[in-house]
């Protein structure tokens, strides 16, 4: 395997290691699912088109550091959305005791 091909496969295996660590992290599966959809739609495309149609290394660089930020985002997403919510239900059962 020369370098062409070695480039693509790390990126392939470090896009699946990232998605599989952030869905196990994540609190909200749905909103995780919906931050990700984009990486989840467009990596077959990527993987059954390299043979015919393939890219530069640069733009599959680009393209790990791109959904590497929706992983980010759905990762952080998740944890603030489910904090935030507690958080909330958290102050208003307090104020309602305030009240009594």
């Amino acid at each position: 395997m020369d370098l062409k091909n070695r480039i693509p496969a790390a990126l392939l295996i470090t896009e699946l290691f990232m998605l599989t660590a952030s869905l196990i992290l994540a609190r909200e599966k749905l909103t995780w699912i919906l931050e990700v959809f984009p990486i989840i739609a467009g990596l077959p495309i990527l993987i059954f088109t390299y043979r015919r149609f393939r890219l530069t290394s640069f733009l599959y660089v680009l393209l790990l550091l791109h959904s590497l930020i929706l992983i980010t985002g759905g990762y952080i997403l998740t944890r603030r959305f489910h904090s935030a919510s507690g958080c909330r239900t958290a102050s208003a059962s307090s104020a309602i005791t305030t009240t009594e």
